[in-house]
């Protein structure tokens, strides 16, 4: 009620102009914040989904991951719903265009919804250490259900491999300087 009050005897103090220069900067403020979530999001969800078209061509047991990194840095700096979201988008995506929606999606679906709620829940960690440290949790969990599910034991091995790789590189380098764009 406090609030209210000291809201209206500032409100009050202020011409119609000035009232609506408050509104039109609260609400440009407003349309940023939702722009710079939305335009992550989608860049995230693209560059994921994208990246892994060459598998369409050849099968190839390398794998340049960039789903992990969307979903880590957008639970972090947005929340574990919009992590859960980039990451879901990401993998459904990047293994359709990939030629490779099979079922291990809902496999890594399961392992992207844990990394996204961790990583809301430890967003105050070293982004760095935060996404290696998930990426390795993510695949000691995934891989041996894929692995008893069929997937080919040498595949797996160089497919886990050069996603953790990809990834360190990925949360040493650039993860630290994205985060503090979104």
């Amino acid at each position: 009620m406090l609030g209210v009050t000291a809201l209206r005897s500032l409100t009050s103090r202020l011409d119609k102009r000035q009232k609506i220069a408050i509104a039109a900067v609260a609400f440009l403020l407003i349309l940023f914040l939702a722009s710079r979530l939305t335009f992550w999001t989608m860049i995230f969800i693209v560059v994921a989904s994208l990246a892994e078209t060459y598998n369409a061509r050849f099968r190839t047991p390398l794998h340049l991951d960039f789903v992990k990194l969307g979903t880590v840095l957008t639970a972090s700096a947005y929340g574990a719903p919009v992590g859960i979201f980039v990451g879901m988008a990401s993998t459904f995506f990047s293994k359709l265009f990939s030629s490779r929606l099979d079922f291990t999606i809902m496999i890594s679906l399961i392992g992207i919804t844990l990394m996204a709620i961790l990583a809301d829940a430890f967003s105050g960690a070293s982004i760095t250490a935060l996404g290696i440290v998930l990426v390795l949790l993510y695949y000691l969990i995934t891989t041996p259900i894929n692995l008893m599910l069929g997937e080919e034991p040498g595949y797996a091995f160089a497919y886990v491999v050069s996603s953790v790789a990809v990834n360190v590189v990925l949360f040493s380098q650039a993860a630290p300087r994205l985060i503090g764009l979104l």
